[in-house]
């Protein structure tokens, strides 16, 4: 990349070499005519222009049929800008045109556009030319005619021409366009679907094949559901199976189809373990219009299945490549629900759920299970969301419904909620995990454990990740009883049981004694006390706590000690496997290596209990140290009397989450220039906390789309993430948001970012290309101060004299997209040949991309 900063005299002679193709001639569509913008550019019968801040693009988040759609708005709040989008149209000698459009607006004021104009207005509506000078308006997009869904429009073009006193042409133009001050969903306009043809058009119809009554399907299977569409029924469609005579669908799912066949459409549907007792109809729903819908002409029913169901106890860590045959999932529409490896927490990939544009979608995923004469069933889960707003689950519903949770059910339709996945539940922004007693979920439902038993797991926002989403892993069934020996958190310990639970461990050298005892005055009925049995004989005592506390944070360790004329032995700040010392240590590598927390000392040198505080995360980052699922304190005494002459007593251990708010990480960036073009850069996030960094991540977008997302885990309490970021060929010229993050234990994160301007980009050049061949190319600029001129100039490296040059003069706009068909000459050489686009803004400021392309014979 280059840039420069040249002349108004060598501008002059950039200008006049190719003033001859300044303005560059669009193709002409045909008619019939149908575009809905479903190909990654902008056909060349289309006419872009912007003035401003203006902004057209291709879209993926406002549907209402199929895939993509175009956009108008203003790239800057607070920057009124025109956007006009031109169609130019062979149209000579036909009669009977119709025009049709679907378009939404997003609370655009009113700019009205007057019934006839020359060039340009600044306002909202559809006009048409038969000259590309003079204008006549056929629609105004006004809040008398327009509105925040998508509404059909259906005009008359005969009539209009008439009224206009206009013919139809050869290079016939309908324009397009909008006038606003802010960016999309708070001003601007969406267009899709748009039409020309000849009087009526055939009636949309859907028609299913199958199920269409008396079938059998067996649980478990995969069928297909299999329907026929004719007239414009639109590619996108929703599938749906409802009990007969009910009205909430008990399964829902969404579909694409690229190309309709005649032969029919099919849809694989992973039959549910729903009832055996109850019959079903499908129905198949247009997305573009729900009036065009069918439905099964009778009902079908299902047969015992034996395929499908996990067993008992059950572990999913998501490592698969795909979801086991267990899982069942559906989604409604841009809903995903994806096996990634981004977001951590452990192994290498864990499951999200997320919308994949700006529409609200729900994601379900259900685990099937054999349950049947269980008891003591325990759910375990880590989750963790990405700033997913609350859509509470009510108790019980039916089918599926539009919130976050988990639920249960016995027959698939019935659900019963037993965890709130929201604010209220405290869940947070890093891993946390869940524990359910399914026991009591079951009894609080009435309901049993079956052969079929159905536990979902759910979530429903607008957003991606990192704006909206769940993420989960380490999904675990398992007796409660099934790991006694170790502890959960909180936890709280006061012996008044009078013997040790299993997540206790003892150890004791010659004559060393633990006891749970009445003696020496308890806080209730008993406490545990260390001493050694024989005198004289130096003795060391261990009472080691194994507990999960895995993924805490602000954790603190509370405890009531006394000591009884012991003498002091000081403990080592780290010592392997035993040390004859009195104190407390914590090992995450099983007891191989100890760290000191406290050394147990007398304040009083009095017989009497003292209270003991510790900040666990502090000690921990002292040490380099994380909480783990196997985490052991150790609580210690050396000495050789027995007591009351040597020898601790300790009470009321316990371990809980600190209620005191934790800093935000602080973080910082480089390696991204203002001003950028396609290529690779290095970006460092740089970050620290006064805990642990849990993760650090990066999102580059544009006002649409999240291009890049990329999200590290890490375990320390400064890091630096370099991270290599690439700026792709198809990306289109203008303004990007980076966005940086770290995020420590307790879900705390701090953002930072900046702005950039992609100034220009090369899109549709192909590696090779043989002599006489054609291709076309997508040419986008921007600048944040307005752009001047853009030449694209192609040279074979050898003659010089066989240059290709062509320039469009894009004054007094901030953004430009130009369509070039570059035609091959029989005498250029074979070998390497050079592109480059020249990109001059209002400062005289000249940007230089380049690129390279083999000729072949």
């Amino acid at each position: 990349m280059t840039k420069t900063k040249i002349s108004a005299f060598c501008i002059l002679i950039l200008f006049y070499c190719s003033i001859s193709s300044v303005i560059a001639k669009n193709d002409i569509a045909t008619f019939p005519f149908q575009e809905n913008f479903e190909n990654p550019n902008i056909a060349s019968y289309w006419t872009l222009q912007s003035t401003n801040k203006g902004r057209i693009q291709l879209t993926p988040l406002f549907k209402p049929n199929d895939r993509q759609h175009i956009s108008m708005d203003s790239s800057i709040k607070g920057q009124y800008s025109l956007n006009e989008l031109i169609l130019t149209l062979d149209l000579f000698g036909q009669s009977d045109v119709y025009l049709s459009f679907y378009h939404k607006k997003f609370s655009d004021e009113n700019h009205e556009l007057p019934e006839n104009f020359e060039g340009s207005f600044n306002g909202d509506g559809v006009s048409i030319s038969q000259d590309g000078l003079h204008w006549y308006r056929i629609q105004e997009f006004t809040d008398d005619y327009i509105q925040s869904e998508y509404k059909k429009f259906v005009i008359n073009l005969d009539r209009m021409l008439e009224t206009a006193q206009m013919d139809y042409t050869s290079d016939f133009k309908i324009k397009f366009q909008q006038y606003d001050d802010y960016s999309i969903r708070s001003d601007g306009f969406v267009l899709d679907d748009i039409c020309l043809y000849k009087g009526n058009i055939e009636t949309p119809e859907i028609r299913i094949i199958s199920p269409n009554g008396g079938e059998y399907f067996e649980q478990g299977t995969t069928q297909n559901i299999c329907w026929q569409c004719s007239g414009n029924t639109g590619r996108a469609f929703k599938i749906e199976i409802f009990q007969s005579n009910m009205n909430n669908a008990i399964f829902q799912a969404e579909t694409f189809i690229p190309d309709l066949s005649d032969d029919g459409i099919t849809y694989s549907w992973k039959i549910p373990y729903l009832p055996l007792d109850k019959e079903y109809i499908a129905k198949i729903t247009s997305l573009s219009n729900e009036k065009i819908s069918d439905s099964s002409n009778d009902t079908f029913s299902l047969l015992q299945g034996v395929s499908g169901k996990a067993s008992y106890p059950y572990i999913e860590t998501f490592e698969s490549v795909h979801l086991q045959d267990c899982w069942y999932s559906q989604s409604t529409h841009n809903g995903r629900i994806r096996l990634i490896d981004n977001h951590g927490p452990k192994g290498n990939q864990h499951l999200a759920m997320d919308s994949e544009s700006g529409v609200y979608a729900l994601n379900e995923l259900i685990l099937v299970i054999d349950l049947a004469d269980e008891s003591d069933v325990a759910l375990e889960f880590l989750h963790k969301e990405y700033f997913d707003e609350d859509h509470m689950m009510p108790e019980t519903f039916t089918g599926s419904h539009n919130s976050d949770g988990i639920a249960i059910s016995a027959d698939g339709f019935n659900w019963f909620k037993i965890d709130d996945l929201s604010s209220q539940n405290d869940i947070s922004t890093g891993y946390q995990k869940h524990y359910i007693d399914l026991d009591a979920a079951i009894v609080k439902a009435n309901i049993p454990f079956t052969n079929a038993f159905m536990i979902k797991f759910q979530q429903y926002d607008n957003y991606n990740l990192n704006i909206d989403g769940f993420c989960f892993d380490e999904i675990k069934l398992f007796s409660r009883n099934l790991n006694p020996n170790i502890a959960s958190f909180p936890f709280a310990e006061d012996f008044e049981c009078g013997n040790l639970a299993a997540y206790w461990t003892q150890y004791s050298t010659r004559s060393g004694r633990i006891n749970i005892t009445r003696s020496y005055n308890p806080f209730g009925q008993y406490h545990l006390t260390m001493d050694a049995i024989h005198w004289g004989w130096p003795s060391l005592n261990e009472l080691i706590l194994s507990i999960d506390l895995s993924y805490q944070y602000n954790v603190v360790l509370e405890l009531q000690h006394k000591q009884l004329n012991d003498e002091h032995h000081a403990m080592p700040e780290m010592f392997k496997h035993h040390s004859n010392s009195d104190g407390i240590a914590i090992s995450t590598d099983d007891g191989t290596t100890w760290y000191r927390i406290h050394d147990l000392k007398s304040l009083n040198n009095l017989s009497s209990y003292e209270k003991i505080v510790i900040n666990m995360d502090e000690l921990l980052k002292s040490h380099a140290l994380f909480y783990t699922e196997h985490f052991l304190i150790k609580f210690q005494q050396y000495d050789n009397y027995p007591l009351p002459i040597d020898g601790f007593a300790f009470d009321n251990i316990k371990l809980y989450q600190s209620e005191i708010d934790q800093e935000k990480p602080e973080i910082s960036i480089s390696g991204i220039p203002d001003s950028v073009i396609p290529g690779s850069y290095e970006l460092a996030v740089i970050a620290k906390d006064n805990s642990f960094i849990h993760e650090t991540g990066y999102q580059i977008a544009d006002s649409y789309t999240v291009y890049v997302n990329k999200v590290d885990n890490i375990l320390k309490s400064e890091a630096q993430q370099n991270y290599k970021i690439t700026i792709e060929d198809n990306w289109i010229a203008g303004q990007y948001f980076l966005n940086c993050w770290a995020m420590d234990f307790a879900g705390n994160i701090q953002t930072t970012g900046k702005e950039f301007y992609l100034v220009g980009s090369i899109i549709g050049l192909p590696e090779t290309v043989r002599r006489e061949d054609s291709f076309t190319l997508t040419l986008t600029a921007a600048s944040d101060i307005g752009l001047s001129l853009m030449t694209l100039m192609i040279s074979d490296g050898k003659d010089h004299t066989k240059d290709f040059r062509k320039s469009w003069d894009v004054s007094n706009i901030n953004h430009a997209m130009k369509m070039c068909t570059v035609d091959i000459a029989l005498d250029w050489k074979v070998g390497e040949v050079y592109l480059a686009l020249w990109v001059l803004d209002k400062d005289l400021n000249l940007w230089e991309l380049n690129k390279i392309f083999i000729l072949i014979e």
